[in-house]
C-alpha cells in the first residue's frame, strides 16, 4: 500500500457508506500521494501501479485487496481514476457493466455519465455488438472476445459536477466521459469480484478490434507529473 497521512481505510470506509465527508478526504488523499512524489523510490511504486486505459483514462491502485489487512475492507479495493488529456488522448468509451460494485466521488472536473438497458420496444434502439471482456490480472493486454449483436436502449443521461457520488450494481450498463478535454478525476472503491466476466457493447456502427490491447504503463515521471496537475486542479 502507498503510505498516506491521511488513511486509506477512512476513504475506503467513507465511499462504502457514502459519507458527505468523502470529498475532502479522498481531495486530502490525492494530495499526499502528488507530494510523495518528491520521493523517487515512490514515483516507481507508484507507476508500477498505474495503466493507461484505452478508454482515454490513467488509472491508479492505490490499495490493492489484499494490502488492507483484516477487517471490513478485505478483499476490496481503492483505485484513481484520471482523465488526463496530457497522458491519455480523449476516446469514446465503451459501454459497459463491471464484475463488481463500485462506489466513487468525483474530485474534479466533470463527467457525462450515460446508463443502458437491454431495448424493450420503447425508447431509440441501438444497435450494438456484444463482446466478453476478462480482467488482464498482472498482465499487459487483454482481448475482447465476440458474443454477438444485441440492441439496447439510453436509460438516461445526467452530468456530474465536482462532489458528485455514484453507487453502482454488477447488472448496471453505463459510459462515462469527461464534458470537456480537461482534468477529471474520480475516486472509487471496488467491491470483492462477483462473477468472472463483463460484458461490453459497442456500436454497430464501430465494432471493437478483437485482437490484443495492450496496457501502457506511463513513466514514473509522467505518472508524478499527472498527480502534479491533478493536485492542483483540486484546489
Amino acid at each position: 500500500m502507498i503510505g498516506t497521512v491521511i488513511e486509506a481505510a477512512d476513504i475506503g470506509l467513507a465511499l462504502r457508506d457514502n459519507s458527505d465527508q468523502v470529498h475532502a478526504i479522498a481531495c486530502a488523499l490525492v494530495t499526499d500521494l502528488a507530494a510523495a512524489t518528491a520521493d523517487r523510490a515512490v514515483r516507481d511504486r507508484l507507476a508500477g501501479r498505474a495503466a493507461v486505459h484505452h478508454n482515454g483514462f490513467v488509472k491508479l491502485v492505490v490499495v490493492d485487496t489484499d494490502e488492507w489487512g483484516p477487517g471490513p475492507l478485505r478483499g476490496f479495493r481503492l483505485v484513481l481514476h484520471v482523465w488526463d488529456p496530457a497522458v491519455a488522448p480523449h476516446s469514446v468509451e465503451e459501454i459497459h457493466n463491471h464484475r463488481w460494485r463500485f462506489a466513487s466521488v468525483l474530485l474534479c472536473g466533470a463527467l457525462k455519465w450515460e446508463h443502458f438497458h437491454e431495448y424493450d420496444g420503447e425508447d431509440e434502439p441501438i444497435p450494438c455488438l456484444e463482446y466478453e471482456y476478462r480482467s488482464p490480472g498482472r498482465d499487459g493486454g487483454y482481448r475482447l472476445r465476440p458474443r454477438g449483436p444485441v440492441t439496447l436502449a439510453r436509460q438516461f443521461v445526467a452530468l456530474a459536477g465536482v462532489g458528485a457520488r455514484s453507487m453502482m450494481t454488477v447488472s448496471q450498463i453505463h459510459r462515462v466521459e469527461p464534458v470537456a478535454d480537461t482534468l477529471s478525476a474520480t475516486l472509487f472503491l471496488q467491491f470483492p469480484v462477483e462473477r468472472s466476466s463483463t460484458r461490453v457493447f459497442v456500436e454497430a456502427w464501430r465494432p471493437a478490434s478483437t485482437t490484443t490491447r495492450q496496457l501502457r504503463q506511463p513513466g514514473p515521471e509522467e505518472l508524478a507529473e499527472c498527480l502534479r496537475r491533478l493536485s492542483t486542479s483540486l484546489t
